[in-house]
Formats: structure tokens, sequence, C-alpha cells
């Protein structure tokens, strides 16, 4: 049987391939997959790592009695923090406040003032603090192309400090969160979500 499929193969391989692939049957049309359960769903989400995750549960056995996050003006120990945390020889945005200036140490008094300001300010007040400024960088090539130039946007000083301020204390809310999400939280990357979803 074997020299003879051989000789068809030689003689006549358009028929031989035609009789290999009636016996493999792959010209059968293939089944369409079912669409999956939510049951389904939910337990294969639930198995991320091969262990089930007990925080898809949502079971609270404790009433909260206080807010989980601090409310009320920024005190100066959340100043003095979130000035520790910002970076120097940063531009400037619209303000013209350098972060150097911010954290001298004369100016701790204002600096608490203005930040206390952004949280009671109106809506004229509100526009003025996200006013931003359009720089473009030059890059690599022939800089009177458009493309060759990237944009960046200055903000100002005083409004990333109170967006700092504002993160430090919404942080309280860590525990609370999925183990699965990975943006926007401390010692998490892309790298762990991609190594997540490569195990699934």
């Amino acid at each position: 049987a074997t020299n003879s499929f051989t000789s068809m193969m030689a003689t006549h391989p358009r028929e031989a391939w035609k009789a290999i692939q009636s016996l493999a049957d792959r010209n059968r049309p293939k089944a369409r997959p079912t669409a999956s359960s939510p049951d389904e769903i939910r337990s294969h989400f639930l198995c991320v790592n091969g262990v089930p995750n007990p925080e898809t549960e949502f079971t609270f056995t404790q009433r909260i009695t206080k807010p989980l996050v601090q409310d009320g003006p920024f005190t100066p120990t959340e100043v003095a923090l979130a000035l520790r945390s910002i970076s120097t020889g940063k531009c400037a945005g619209t303000d013209g406040i350098p972060n150097e200036l911010l954290k001298h140490e004369d100016f701790a008094t204002t600096v608490l003032e203005l930040t206390n300001a952004y949280l009671l300010c109106d809506d004229s007040m509100f526009d003025k603090f996200f006013e931003t400024s359009l720089r473009l960088v030059p890059k690599k090539g022939d800089l009177t192309l458009v493309k060759n130039f990237r944009g960046i946007a200055l903000t100002q000083s005083i409004l990333k400090l109170v967006h700092k301020m504002i993160l430090f204390r919404l942080r309280a809310l860590e525990p609370l969160l999925r183990d699965a999400q990975f943006g926007f939280r401390p010692s998490r990357s892309t790298t762990g979500a991609a190594t997540r979803l490569h195990v699934i």
C-alpha cells in the first residue's frame, strides 16, 4: 500500500492530496463555538493563575462608620509630604511658579493657603487653575517639518501639588481594590498585567 501511494504521489500528486484530505476530514465544516454562559465566564475569571480570587465576592461583614478617604482642608503635613515627592528642575506652567519656589520653607504657609483655595474656588477661579501652555519640543531630523516636534502641556505647579495630595488621600482605598487592577497603582506595571494575561 505504501509503494502504491508513493507512486500515486509521483504520478498524480493532486489526487493523492485529495485522498489525504478526505482521510483527515479537513474539509468538514467546523462547528461554531457556542457562547459562554455568564456562569462559565465568571468561573473562568475566578481562577486567574489557577487560584480562586476571594476579592471577586464583595461581601461586607462590618459597617463602615467613618469615611475611608480623608475630607476637609489640606494639612501642613500633607503639603510637606507632597512637596517631597515632586521633582525640581522642571519647567513652570502658566503661573510661572517653579517647584523650587513651592519647596522653599518661607512659602510653606502660602502654599498651604493656595492648595486649600483650590478646594473652595468658584468656577472662574477653577478655570484659571487648569490653564495649560502647549510647547513644541524639537526631535531629530528636519525641524522645518512638523512631524519632528512633539508637544508637551505645561500645567501649573500648584495644580500638580494639589493632585498629588488628592492621590495620597485616595490611596487609603488601596486595600479595597481588586488584585487584578494594575493601572494607576504603585509597584505595578503593564508587564505584570501582560504576564497575568499570558497565564490565562
